[in-house]
Order: structure tokens, then sequence, then C-alpha cells
């Protein structure tokens, strides 16, 4: 078996997949994902839930170009957005956030102030490693894959809890377009 065979093997069911997502989503309009919600707000101690959302494409507009090891400065980017949106920050998290969800993230950083967590960025890939990815990209377009950071990132706080916050590369820096 030839390498471009196993290439196929492997890449046809994954664009079929792909297809299958674009397909179920009303039309290939939007990318299903999971989008965390804002916490229930009765109590101070609560976790942060994790819920099927609609993933959207990034806004309109120029994109950078990732040159060289930006890990660091994707990450820096993730960690800030999440400390707002736990600390329950609105004007940071808007702050480090695409056009696309500065709403969103106004709404996840409303609520009452908590303590600073405990964040670390376990691993930050481009989009291509995300079972979204092939999706994302029929559906936005190559250069938003080109363009896309995902950072996994951890909140230690009483528990665990991980969640990918998608980065998209703008002139100026890093910006959050979506959670997961």
């Amino acid at each position: 078996m030839t390498a471009r065979s196993v290439s196929l093997l492997v890449g046809l069911p994954l664009f079929a997949a792909s297809l299958g997502v674009l397909a179920g989503s009303g039309g290939g309009s939007r990318v299903e994902a999971a989008t965390a919600t804002a916490p229930h707000r009765t109590s101070p101690n609560h976790a942060i839930v994790l819920t099927p959302h609609p993933l959207t494409c990034p806004s309109h507009g120029l994109l950078g170009t990732p040159r060289g090891p930006e890990a660091d400065k994707a990450g820096a980017v993730a960690r800030a957005f999440v400390s707002a949106w736990w600390q329950h920050e609105p004007k940071a998290a808007v702050a480090v956030s695409d056009p696309v969800f500065r709403q969103a993230a106004r709404r996840l950083a409303t609520g009452p102030k908590r303590p600073q967590p405990g964040v670390r960025v376990v691993r930050v890939t481009g989009l291509a490693h995300d079972p979204a990815g092939p999706g994302l990209a029929l559906h936005c377009g190559k250069p938003v894959l080109e363009s896309a950071r995902i950072a996994v990132v951890r909140v230690l706080h009483g528990s665990t809890i991980t969640a990918g916050i998608y980065l998209i590369r703008r002139p100026g820096g890093y910006r959050v377009w979506a959670v997961r």
C-alpha cells in the first residue's frame, strides 16, 4: 500500500465527516462546536459548563500571518482572556476579543468578582489539528485555517476545567474568536 493510498484512506473519512457537520448545521451556514456558556449565577463557586453552540467564522478584516514560534503570544492572549472570564472582568475580556466574539465575551465575563484563578496553557496548535478544523476551513476559507490557533487551557480553581480558546491572528496580534 502506497503512502498516497494510506493518505486517501485516512483523509476521505475526515472529509466526509466535515461535510456531514456542514450539512447538519443548516445548509453550511454554521459549523457546530461546543462553546462555553455563562455559568449559573447563584453560587460563587460554580463551574463553567460547556454546552453545544454554533461556532461562527471570525469577523471580516485583515488577517495576520503567524511567523516563527508564536505559540507564546497566542497562549498569553488565551491566558488573559480566561483570567478575565473567570474573574468576571468584561472590559478585559472584550479587549482581547475579535469583533465577532465581543458580545459573547462580555456576557461570559459578567457577574460578581471572583479571585484570580491559576490558568495554565497546555498547548497551542493550528486549526488543522482540531476536529472542527476541516469544516471551518471549508466554511471560513483557507486564510482562516492558516491564521487561526487553538490554545488548550486549564483553569485550576478548586477543580480543573479545560477549555479550547480559538484565536485568530490579526496584524495587531491574536484575538479570541470562540471558546469551546
